[in-house]
């Protein structure tokens, strides 16, 4: 059973992993929730007007978590305000935290800060511990672990003076953003976290930001930092464009242009719609019989393991026909669901999701789905397709050819534009 709160893909390689989830607030539980939070009622009252008015649908996610919910309230109760934006959100989360509000206090209440540290500089240390604890993947520390990154913090800030003891001591205490759970500190929510170490890459790493931008696009854990990544988009929009959005265009091209071909019997539609399914990603299907549908997990995966190179990390099993789909899927493919989100214009929806037929495939015998699978009719074409697309969850949309290359240019201009600039302050 999965225990992660985000869904960790490694597992899925597990035969009895079994996925489960807490079922998200709905908005009525939400509404109620911040009453709870709100004594005199004031507050939420004019905070649930606002959302109702339909004016922040881009903050809805927020809804779905009790903390995130609780984070909103503290934010509006401070300054009467609902960001449009996540990291301006967790900027005011912050300031309502640091100038005065203790949500579990139920009002305004002012702590002294033991390490004197101005709302500036105690953010300073904020990020890099943020950035630190990113890249150990953990929330939670022991004490002293804790206290060593806040060392570490201490030293890479040398104007400053504090002790590490007093720090950790404002951020249990004044400024709430840990909380105590047994013998270990962490955390109130690795959104938070994720913020500060986006942060920290946007203003304390400039000599490395495209480094580490492009270390996280290439890490074979990319799926850990999507929400930091999703942060940095709005935190410095030209530093993911350059290091995440045009790399990624340019892999998609170049895979198009190596896989596109032109077919009297399929529309360009299928076959474009083909590339979509089949980049970043492998698979093979097969039909199982009544032996096999005792545990068709380890057949597929024992089936398929020379031809997926023993990666298998995705299975989909389709009771009413007894057809499995084994597949591969690049991690950076986790990528094009942040990228739908914040550009859908790059983006195409799928058009074959009906199944105009069924697949007439031989008992155990596996199949590698490659671009020319099925093309000996269009309906044979398309139902691979439609395999395809029932045989993940990565979205109903592919990349655009035309528009990528749009992107591309895009992003080339401006990059020229700035070394433009660059020769303009020569000799000055």
């Amino acid at each position: 059973m999965e225990s992660s709160s985000r869904p960790e893909q490694a597992l899925t390689s597990f035969g009895d992993f079994q996925r489960f989830f807490i079922s998200p607030l709905n908005k009525k539980e939400a509404y109620e929730l911040l009453r709870k939070y709100d004594k005199q009622g004031d507050t939420s009252k004019l905070l649930i007007d606002e959302l109702k008015s339909g004016k922040y649908e881009m903050i809805n996610e927020f809804l779905r978590n009790p903390l995130l919910v609780s984070l909103l309230f503290a934010a509006f109760d401070y300054k009467q305000t609902i960001p449009l934006k996540k990291h301006i959100f967790y900027r005011q989360v912050y300031d309502a935290y640091f100038d005065s509000h203790d949500l579990s206090k139920g009002d305004h209440y002012v702590h002294d800060k033991a390490s004197k540290l101005d709302i500036d500089d105690f953010e300073r240390i904020l990020r890099y511990v943020g950035f630190k604890c990113l890249k150990f993947q953990k929330i939670e520390f022991e004490k002293d672990a804790l206290l060593h990154i806040i060392d570490e913090a201490k030293q890479a800030c040398p104007d400053l003076n504090f002790t590490s003891s007093d720090y950790l001591q404002d951020i249990l205490t004044s400024v709430p953003l840990f909380c105590k759970d047994g013998q270990y500190l962490k955390w109130v929510h690795k959104s938070l976290q994720e913020y500060f170490a986006a942060q920290f890459i946007f203003k304390d790493s400039k000599s490395s930001q495209d480094t580490i931008l492009k270390t996280l696009y290439n890490s074979d854990n990319i799926d850990r930092y999507l929400n930091l990544l999703d942060l940095y988009y709005d935190v410095d929009n030209w530093g993911f464009q350059k290091n995440i959005l045009y790399p990624l265009c340019e892999d998609f091209v170049s895979f198009y242009q190596r896989t596109f071909y032109s077919s009297s019997v399929i529309r360009e539609k299928s076959i474009q719609e083909r590339i979509g399914h089949l980049y970043m990603r492998d698979v093979c299907i097969l039909r199982i019989g009544n032996e096999e549908r005792k545990d068709p997990f380890k057949y597929t995966k024992d089936r398929t393991e020379e031809i997926l190179h023993g990666r298998m990390n995705t299975m989909t099993h389709f009771t009413s026909d007894d057809i499995c789909i084994a597949q591969y899927f690049n991690p950076k493919k986790k990528i094009l669901l942040l990228l739908n989100k914040r550009l859908p214009y790059l983006f195409n929806d799928y058009k074959d999701v009906n199944n105009p037929q069924s697949l007439d495939l031989e008992m155990n015998i596996v199949i590698e789905i490659d671009m020319n699978t099925g093309d000996s009719s269009l309906d044979c074409f398309k139902c691979y397709n439609y395999y395809l697309g029932a045989g993940h969850n990565e979205g109903n949309a592919y990349l655009d050819y035309n528009r990528c290359l749009d992107e591309i240019k895009k992003i080339k201009d401006i990059i020229k534009n700035k070394d433009k600039v660059s020769d303009l302050i020569d000799g000055l």
